[in-house]
């Protein structure tokens, strides 16, 4: 597996190096109508997964996040989203990759639990960086896989205690409503 990421980061890094094949945005398009067949095709969500293996780093980030929408394959797409998460954090350059960084974490919210592979990439969005809508998709990866994870348990809790209002009243809304709190004993692996 360390060598299967290690060439998924080789072409997330090749989606900030901003050599895009030329044909890509055409390609990006026909993705955009695989991702509303997918819900209801299962010849659709293949031949996304294909799109996951193509050369172009970008198709290959597109065709994850098509796919959570439908939350299937997360075996081959979340290693994708977790290999753009972790070049966002590595360049460190919050402003010039949140849209990238966000809609990696929103894909992954569709994947609840099965996002696991990513968790630790999804943390440094809960501390490192000023950006709220950022700061609130990480929040709602972290509680999807509370139940899961102890270590994700964990920072969900401490959440509920953070000092930044905001922070602490979503992390306590997401343990009452979905029941997190009284399922405390259980979400702790």
């Amino acid at each position: 597996m360390p060598d299967q990421f290690d060439e998924l980061l080789r072409y997330a890094w090749a989606i900030f190096e901003a050599s895009e094949a030329p044909d890509t945005d055409e390609r990006l398009q026909g993705i955009l109508s695989l991702r509303e067949l997918a819900r209801t095709s299962q010849a659709a969500r293949e031949r996304l997964r294909e799109f996951i293996w193509d050369d172009d780093g970008t198709i290959r980030f597109h065709a994850a996040e098509a796919l959570s929408w439908t939350r299937s394959l997360p075996e081959d797409a979340v290693p994708v989203l977790c290999a753009v998460l972790s070049v966002c954090n590595e360049r460190g350059r919050i402003e010039a990759d949140r849209a990238w960084a966000g809609v990696a974490m929103g894909a992954l919210e569709h994947y609840g639990a099965d996002a696991l592979p990513a968790e630790a990439e999804v943390w440094p969005y809960l501390y490192a960086q000023s950006d709220e809508a950022l700061r609130r998709v990480a929040i709602r990866v972290i509680a999807n896989l509370a139940p899961v994870s102890s270590a994700s348990w964990t920072i969900l809790c401490l959440l509920c205690r953070h000092e930044d209002g905001g922070v602490r009243e979503q992390a306590r809304g997401i343990m009452k409503s979905d029941g997190l709190a009284d399922a405390g004993s259980l979400a702790r692996p």
